[in-house]
């Protein structure tokens, strides 16, 4: 994203496409292969997938380098509980792990589909 974010700002729009694009199928990839019937936690790291592939399509759509950072910002905070996660015993993962470690943005908690304010 951080490429998506630069070609934003050198006015390149068909790499800051492909680099979108490239981040999408990513995020789709592994929202799809979440078993969101597994628990709540699951269906709720699905939405936020989803919220932020809909932040994408408009980062596309707007051309907006501010919400690229700002779901960038987002999916690093994902990334970096996984890697906590990679790091504790199997049995302590799932007792540490909670719907309160995802990154807080208005993304992840409004109920309303997605919003463009900023």
């Amino acid at each position: 994203m951080g490429k998506a974010i630069q070609a934003i700002h050198d006015n390149k729009i068909e790499e800051r496409f492909v680099n979108i694009d490239q981040a999408v199928v990513i995020i789709m990839t592994i929202s799809n292969n979440i078993d969101q019937t597994s628990s709540e936690h699951a269906k709720k790291l699905a939405s936020f997938f989803d919220k932020m592939v809909a932040g994408l399509f408009e980062v596309n759509n707007r051309n907006d380098a501010k919400l690229c950072e700002k779901l960038q910002i987002c999916i690093q905070g994902i990334a970096g509980v996984w890697r906590d996660a990679d790091k504790a015993p199997a049995a302590s993962v799932m007792e540490s792990v909670s719907t309160e470690t995802l990154p807080t943005t208005p993304y992840v908690h409004t109920p309303q589909p997605f919003q463009l304010d900023m």
